[in-house]
């Protein structure tokens, strides 16, 4: 399992889990949650995570991003 900022751009991957104060808000405002299929448009190391899935991108901050463990 790694966190989701840990991971290089074009990187495919599941959530496995979802950790801390905001899993509740990804899952009820943006639909992510466990199983999730995500694909990483853009990686900035200690900054923004670009993620694509179900047809929506969504940039999530690093500090939420570090809260998002996944499996490739």
């Amino acid at each position: 399992m790694k966190n989701l900022p840990d991971l290089k751009s074009g990187t495919n991957c599941r959530v496995t889990w979802v950790v801390g104060e905001y899993a509740q808000a990804l899952k009820n405002m943006f639909d992510l949650d466990v199983d999730t299929k995500l694909h990483i448009l853009n990686s900035d190391p200690g900054g923004n995570v670009i993620v694509c899935y179900g047809g929506h991108e969504l940039a999530i901050s690093y500090d939420v991003a570090r809260q998002v463990k996944v499996e490739l």
